[in-house]
C-alpha cells in the first residue's frame, strides 16, 4: 500500500504525510520498529479525513518490533479491519507501545472463539502499553473486547478517548483487561457499548485500571 512503501523508505525521525482520502490496505501496515510519524489530514473541525481501509478482509496495522512512543500515528481513521484467525482487527500490538493521536478506530472486527482472542479495534499483548490521546473507538466487534483488549501486562494510557457502540459476543464491549493489565483512563467516555458481560468494561485476572 502507499503508506507501507513510504514507511519502508523512511528513516528514524521522518514524518510520512498522507493526504485526505480512503486508501485500501492491500497488506497490513507495519512500521517495523522505525521511529516515524504517520500523519493523516483533518477537516475544519479537526476530524481525521485520511482513512486506512482494511476492506473487511485484513488487519489494518501491526506493531510487533518494540515500537515506543517515538512511533506515532496521527489524524488517521483505521477502518473495516478484519481478523478471523487471530486478534486485533484494526490494530495488533505485541511488545510494542506506539502513540496514537486523534485517531478513529471504526467498524473493525476480530472473532476467534478463544478466551485470549479478540480486540476488534485494538489488541494489546505482551507488555504493550500504547499512549492514546483524543481517540475514538466506534462500531468495533469482537468475541472479547469489542473496542480494545489489553492482556499480559499491557497498560495503555488513554486521555480524552471515547468508546461508543462497540460490542463483544462475550466479555467487554468497550474494553476488556486481563492478566495484570492496568490501563489509565483520563476524561474518557463509554456509551452504548454492549457485551454478554461487562458492556462498558470487563476486568479479570489481577487487573486494576485507573
Amino acid at each position: 500500500s502507499v503508506s507501507q512503501e513510504a514507511i519502508d523508505g523512511a528513516s528514524d525521525g521522518d514524518t510520512i504525510q498522507i493526504a485526505a482520502g480512503t486508501y485500501s490496505i492491500t497488506s497490513t501496515i507495519d512500521p517495523g520498529g522505525k521511529a516515524v510519524t504517520i500523519r493523516g489530514a483533518v477537516d475544519g473541525d479537526g476530524e481525521p479525513t485520511t482513512v486506512l481501509d482494511g476492506r473487511g478482509n485484513r488487519r489494518v496495522l501491526s506493531c510487533t518490533s518494540n515500537e515506543d512512543d517515538t512511533t506515532v500515528f496521527e489524524n488517521l481513521r483505521l477502518a473495516n479491519g478484519y481478523e478471523v484467525n487471530d486478534s486485533g482487527g484494526g490494530v495488533h500490538l505485541s511488545g510494542s507501545s506506539p502513540r496514537f493521536d486523534n485517531c478513529v478506530f471504526e467498524n473493525n472486527e476480530a472473532n476467534q472463539a478463544s478466551i485470549y482472542a479478540g480486540g476488534g479495534g485494538m489488541y494489546c499483548e505482551n507488555g504493550s502499553s500504547p499512549t492514546l490521546e483524543d481517540c475514538t473507538f466506534t462500531g468495533n466487534i469482537a468475541t472479547y473486547g469489542g473496542g480494545m483488549y489489553n492482556r499480559e501486562n499491557s497498560s495503555p494510557t488513554l486521555t480524552n478517548c471515547t468508546f461508543t457502540n462497540n460490542s463483544a459476543d462475550n466479555g467487554g464491549g468497550g474494553m476488556i483487561n486481563s492478566d495484570n493489565s492496568n490501563p489509565t483512563l483520563t476524561d474518557g467516555t463509554f456509551t452504548g457499548n454492549t457485551a454478554g458481560y461487562g458492556g462498558g468494561m470487563y476486568n479479570k485476572f489481577d487487573c486494576i485500571p485507573t
